[in-house]
């Protein structure tokens, strides 16, 4: 389906500056995606960005909801403007992801989780599920034999980042993350080996992420999910343009509105409804 103008995502190129973090990254991701960067010239997958002060298409400060990675990496390059998708956060599914772990010892996991001073206790499945929905623990963490456990910390958003933060230590860098949705340890054994744990998170509100980031904290990375309906994908836009340093923003994105508009004359621009599955990533 080609797409009308009025129907397109809204890009908006905004001063490096302007763009502020909720998420931590992973810098095994962020070096690769410099050197790819480098390597192409073109920013393929703008960042989603919601803004924090102003109505949308406003250039003030804007949380990236997804791409810290991507953000971090043009940073790295010296890159004076980016290229965000910019949504209405209100209009954003915001959900949580789980990690699976694997490749850490039992025994090498629970001392870590000890080292790390977090308060840990014993629950139900269905006893985590309802407290991590009434926001009184942080997280739920399921082993493969059923039993769980629920992580204290919470209270504000604050505390809650710093608990989030010192559970992930536990596992980031010295294993194998996958996200998945489940709660249910048991569905994912026969598809995943040297399974260490299950761990669910406490849900967020925007809200939560727009007062976490003004704040200046920031949660592990892969914790949060927003779902975006419209993302724009293989936008290709050359790097060059977001580091000349002679335009200012305003000309950088009265650029970026007429190459849009020769894109949708040549109709290069197309919609795909279904969701889909890449088993190719």
């Amino acid at each position: 389906m080609t797409q009308r103008a009025a129907d397109i995502p809204q890009l908006l190129i905004l001063p490096a500056s302007a763009l502020i973090l909720h998420e931590e990254v992973d810098p095994r991701r962020v070096e690769p995606l410099v050197d790819r960067l480098r390597a192409d010239g073109l920013l393929k997958n703008p960042p989603i960005a919601a803004p924090i002060d102003g109505p949308l298409g406003s250039q003030g400060r804007h949380v990236i909801l997804d791409g810290a990675n991507r953000t971090s990496a043009l940073r790295k390059l010296g890159v004076l403007h980016h290229l965000v998708q910019a949504v209405d956060y209100n209009e954003v599914e915001l959900d949580t992801w789980g990690h699976l772990i694997t490749g850490i010892p039992q025994q090498v996991f629970s001392q870590t989780l000890a080292d790390v001073g977090l308060e840990v206790a014993p629950a139900t499945r269905q006893g985590a599920r309802r407290r991590l929905a009434r926001r009184e623990i942080v997280a739920s963490i399921t082993k493969p034999d059923g039993s769980v456990f629920v992580v204290q910390g919470a209270g504000s958003v604050a505390s809650e980042s710093e608990a989030l933060r010192r559970l992930s230590s536990v596992y980031n860098g010295r294993s194998v993350i996958h996200r998945v949705k489940t709660d249910h340890i048991a569905d994912l054994l026969a598809y995943y080996d040297n399974v260490t744990a299950l761990v669910r998170f406490l849900g967020y509100q925007p809200e939560d992420i727009l007062r976490l980031a003004s704040d200046g904290h920031k949660l592990p990375t892969g914790i949060t999910r927003h779902i975006i309906h419209g993302r724009a994908l293989r936008v290709n836009l050359p790097l060059s343009v977001l580091m000349d340093e002679e335009r200012s923003t305003q000309q950088k994105n009265e650029w970026l509105r007429e190459w849009i508009k020769q894109k949708l004359a040549g109709r290069e621009i197309r919609y795909y409804q279904e969701s889909t599955f890449l088993f190719d990533e």
